[in-house]
C-alpha cells in the first residue's frame, strides 16, 4: 500500500512508450483495413459484372433482339448509367475495364454426386 500512496503517476518515458505501442498497433490495423476494403471493392465489382451480364441477357430476350454495341450502350444508359464508362461487353461477356478477366473455377466440394443419393 505504501508504494501506491507515494507514487505520483506515470513517468514521461512510460507515457511515450504507451503512445508508440499504440501507434504501431494502429498502423498495422489501418494497413489490414485498407487491404480488406480493396478486396471487398473488387468482390463487389465482380458481383456487379455478373448481375449486369444476367440483366443484359434478359434485356435481349425481352426485347427480342441480338447484341450490338448500340444495344449494349442503350441498355447501360437505361439501367446502369453510373457504370457506363467502367464496363464493356466483349464476346458474350461483360468485363470491368479496371479488373483483370475472371476465370471461373468449379468448386469440387460443391458438386453433387448423385450416386451418394441413389446408389446402384
Amino acid at each position: 500500500m505504501r508504494y501506491f500512496r507515494d507514487s505520483k503517476g506515470m513517468t514521461l518515458i512510460e507515457l511515450l512508450l504507451v503512445i508508440i505501442v499504440m501507434g504501431i498497433l494502429f498502423s498495422i490495423a489501418i494497413v489490414g483495413y485498407n487491404k480488406i476494403l480493396s478486396n471487398v471493392k473488387k468482390d463487389v465489382d465482380v458481383i456487379l459484372i455478373k448481375q449486369i451480364e444476367r440483366d443484359y441477357e434478359n434485356f435481349l430476350t425481352i426485347n427480342d433482339t441480338t447484341h450490338s454495341d448500340e444495344t449494349f450502350l442503350n441498355f447501360m444508359s437505361l439501367y446502369y448509367q453510373e457504370y457506363l464508362d467502367k464496363v464493356t461487353y466483349i464476346d458474350g461477356s461483360v468485363y470491368h475495364k479496371e479488373l483483370e478477366p475472371i476465370e471461373t473455377e468449379e468448386v469440387p466440394f460443391l458438386k453433387i454426386n448423385y450416386w451418394m443419393f441413389y446408389p446402384t
